[in-house]
């Protein structure tokens, strides 16, 4: 028999684990667009280094957020008898 409470711990952690995922696909190619080079110290590096760190997971984290409000997502639990 398939374990309920398995799959919604489940389902719960992988968008946040996608989100993690996709935050740091996103920030390595980001910056080095803006020309970040590991050991730099110049402040416009390191404040591209802040928001592609900081900020970005969590405007990610707020599109979700905005995401599951806008399209009212419930959970639609249907138990059968066998």
């Amino acid at each position: 028999m398939v374990n309920l409470k398995a799959h919604i711990l489940a389902g719960g952690t992988l968008p946040a684990k996608l989100n993690l995922a996709l935050a740091a696909g996103l920030t390595l190619p980001m910056l080095s667009l803006l020309g970040y080079a590991p050991g730099a110290r110049e402040p416009h590096t390191l404040q591209a280094l802040t928001v592609a760190y900081c900020l970005l997971p969590c405007a990610l984290k707020a599109l979700a957020a905005g995401t599951l409000y806008i399209f009212n997502i419930q959970p639609r639990i249907q138990l059968k008898a066998l």
